[in-house]
């Protein structure tokens, strides 16, 4: 991803990454709260140009010992996917 995109959407990247608002703080934060964790679910295509980042973050809840149900298929970074992936969540979270 270009920086002059996600500047765009979050700010300056050092002001994001260092903010209360990075995923990798938040998942820290609640495993030290003590709090019970609400389950993860992670779907990433092969092919998405952010593929590599969600295995790193999907890495990084498996060390905190969070709930996560990690899955990886064919795909890439677009809607057809994503929605296909979202009835499933929906499916699992909600209709047990």
């Amino acid at each position: 991803i270009e920086r002059g995109i996600l500047e765009n959407a979050m700010g300056p990247i050092e002001e994001a990454l260092a903010g209360e608002n990075n995923l990798y703080v938040l998942a820290e934060h609640l495993k030290a709260s003590g709090k019970m964790s609400p389950d993860f679910y992670m779907w990433c295509g092969y092919n998405d140009f952010l593929y590599a980042a969600n295995v790193k973050f999907k890495e990084h809840l498996q060390k905190l010992e969070l709930p996560l149900q990690y899955i990886e298929g064919e795909g890439d970074h677009q809607w057809t996917y994503w929605d296909r992936e979202a009835e499933k969540a929906i499916d699992k979270f909600l209709m047990g």
